[in-house]
């Protein structure tokens, strides 16, 4: 059997029973599937074999890294922490677990919470998004950052970093 390099025919499958393909517009889809309930499931072919891995109604959108050889998924940073995503090969086995950066951002400070929101193509580099959220000390409200950090997702390294909102 050849290695599998390739995801083919990506879907998620939603908690209603919805099979939604990867390429649907918005439009298409809101016409199709007027109701979607949570993803529950992300399915593709490689070497014409379905992969299909169960997700759970807490998880995040899945994104598809551009060269098409694996897919990262985000887990509900309740149960994972801060370094909540993973990248699956498209063989479906793990690459990596990735390392949420943000610990090591110069803003940084010590009771900040973060997680992986999603992922994100800005021109042509991919990356994540990480959400920060800081109680402030003289207001007692609740400030939020979103930062786009991208990521080789050959090394599991994230190259660079910018904030985003």
């Amino acid at each position: 059997m050849s290695k599998c390099n390739n995801i083919i025919d990506f879907v998620k499958h939603t908690k209603n029973g919805y099979v939604i393909p990867e390429n649907i517009s918005l439009e298409e889809r809101m016409d199709k599937f007027p109701i979607i309930s949570d993803v529950v499931a992300v399915s593709w072919y490689c070497n014409h074999n379905e992969i299909k891995i169960e997700l759970g109604a807490d998880f995040l959108s899945p994104g598809i890294l551009p060269d098409r050889t694996g897919v990262v998924l985000l887990q509900p940073s309740h149960k994972f922490g801060h370094n909540n995503a993973v990248i699956v090969n498209a063989d479906g086995t793990t690459r990596f677990t990735l390392v949420n950066p943000y610990r090591k951002n110069p803003y940084y400070y010590d009771g900040d919470e973060y997680e992986f929101l999603c992922t994100k193509i800005e021109g042509n580099r991919f990356g994540m998004i990480v959400g920060v959220g800081r109680k402030d000390k003289d207001t007692g409200g609740y400030l939020t950052t979103e930062w786009f950090y991208e990521l080789d997702a050959n090394t599991g390294s994230f190259d660079s970093y910018h904030v985003v909102r």
